[in-house]
């Protein structure tokens, strides 16, 4: 019935709460789990890279600390990831895929 199970994760315990749960549909189903977070680059970083197009990073400090801020944004998030995969496979469930995706529009909400 299910050929993917997509499981969403912001970092939270809560959200990891939804891991045991997609394990079971995963067995169930002899699927394999895609665990993904969303990595939000903060609107400031976003605003120096969009000005950065086509320049190398080592011609603009500004420029190259934005680069070195997303990329170890991504990959504490990798490595966040690539321990939960652990966790999975060592519960005998197969992965397909880790995925980081860099939101480069974050929404900023006003209450």
């Amino acid at each position: 019935m299910y050929s993917h199970i997509l499981v969403p994760l912001d970092g939270s315990d809560l959200a990891e709460k939804a891991l045991p749960q997609a394990e079971v549909l995963a067995k169930s189903f002899s699927t394999a789990l895609h665990l993904v977070q969303v990595f939000s680059v903060p609107r400031e970083l976003v605003n120096v890279l969009e000005v950065g197009v086509g320049i190398p990073p080592s011609v603009d400090p500004n420029l190259n600390l934005a680069h070195l801020i997303v990329e170890a944004g991504r990959s504490k998030i990798e490595a966040y990831l690539e321990d939960l995969a652990t966790q999975v496979r060592d519960n005998g469930i197969g992965l397909t895929e880790l995925r980081v995706i860099l939101n480069r529009n974050p929404v900023v909400l006003a209450w």
